[in-house]
């Protein structure tokens, strides 16, 4: 057969990577690091880090060729400074060449020796019908030998939720359907302490967003109905209702009729 020769064109609208981070917000001076990138994409994409507020470590970062994951040595070299926050970026290039917003993550690099806490991903998305489980991971460096700690959960931001879901000695956290906010964001801060030396503590914070979804619109028997001119017509919609709301799906619900031809 002949040879076909196709030419394929970029979208006329590509889809921005959407890039997130996740790693400790505390370090010590004998940990290691690790900072894990995530994007949803059926491709690969290249990853570009650096570092906001460091000279050094960011000109470390950048000539380093990490992937998705950037990983440090134990006592961090690059990072020079105790008790500093350094505020480590990332960006994400896609097949195509379009580039995502950059990702910046905090880390505090302590003096003192303290566990370490880490999201599996510092920002969530979730639907209000759905229940949550958020679960932080503990680690302990060189610098500190393992033992009994103490968590403490507490809010940020975001309207208040029940004081009851604050109620765990656990690194974990349990938020049943309907307790958010359609369209609302919550920020939630964990706090872990040595039980022998609560000052031997660190603190890590995860983003809850609760998406809105559209409402439902349904006319009773599907996209066509017959009718006819010996008969009245009736188009219901009742059955219409409100994805978000635990309730009454269909309270509070106004309709606009229109009609094409």
């Amino acid at each position: 057969p002949a040879a076909l020769s196709v030419t394929v064109e970029e979208p006329e609208f590509p889809v921005q990577p959407v890039l997130s981070l996740s790693g400790p917000g505390t370090i010590d001076q004998c940990s290691g690091l690790r900072v894990e990138g995530y994007v949803q994409s059926a491709r690969a994409v290249s990853y570009t880090w650096g570092c906001r507020n460091d000279d050094t470590l960011d000109a470390y970062l950048q000539g380093a060729g990490f992937g998705g994951r950037l990983t440090l040595p134990s006592g961090t070299p690059q990072m020079t400074s105790l008790d500093k926050t350094y505020r480590i970026t990332a960006q994400a290039t896609d097949f195509l060449g379009t580039v995502s917003d950059v990702a910046v993550l905090r880390i505090k690099k302590k003096e003192a020796p303290a566990p370490q806490l880490t999201f599996a991903a510092k920002k969530i998305k979730t639907f209000v019908d759905r229940a949550i489980h958020v679960r932080a991971t503990t680690e302990f460096s060189a610098c500190i030998a393992q033992e009994a700690v103490i968590y403490t959960w507490t809010q940020s931001s975001g309207p208040d939720l029940p004081s009851q879901t604050f109620n765990t000695t656990q690194p974990s956290i349990y938020i049943p359907e309907y307790t958010l906010t359609p369209g609302e964001e919550y920020v939630l801060k964990l706090k872990v302490e040595m039980s022998s030396d609560p000052s031997k503590m660190s603190e890590s914070e995860v983003a809850i967003k609760a998406q809105q979804r559209d409402l439902v619109a349904i006319i009773s028997g599907g996209s066509s109905v017959q009718g006819s001119v010996q008969s009245d017509l009736v188009l219901d919609a009742s059955g219409s209702y409100d994805p978000d709301e635990s309730v009454d799906p269909t309270a509070d619900l106004t309709y606009r009729w229109t009609c094409s031809v």
